[in-house]
């Protein structure tokens, strides 16, 4: 974050404070910001009880991508997704 803000980038982080609207955050940021980069655990994609999680993430992007065509960076952190419909979204 700090060489890429060195380097005259605006870079969002989530990391909210106690009470703070972290799916508020993350949208927000996402909506606004030229390229969006995505950290690809071996979980990413996984829809989960919270009623944010990266399988909400995902969809979001990818929604902003097709429909408004926001660009997208995948690191991938993993040498495969435990999620099929992950690989199959992301192309691994």
């Amino acid at each position: 974050k700090k060489k890429l803000e060195s380097m005259g980038y605006s870079v969002f982080l989530c990391d909210p404070l106690c009470g703070d609207n972290m799916v508020e955050q993350i949208a927000h940021a996402f909506a606004n910001a030229k390229v969006r980069v995505i950290f690809g655990t071996l979980t990413y994609g996984k829809k989960t009880p919270s009623p944010f999680s990266t399988h909400t993430e995902l969809s979001f992007v990818m929604d902003l991508h097709f429909k408004e065509q926001k660009k997208f960076c995948i690191i991938k952190m993993c040498l495969d997704y435990e999620k099929f419909l992950t690989r199959m979204t992301l192309n691994s």
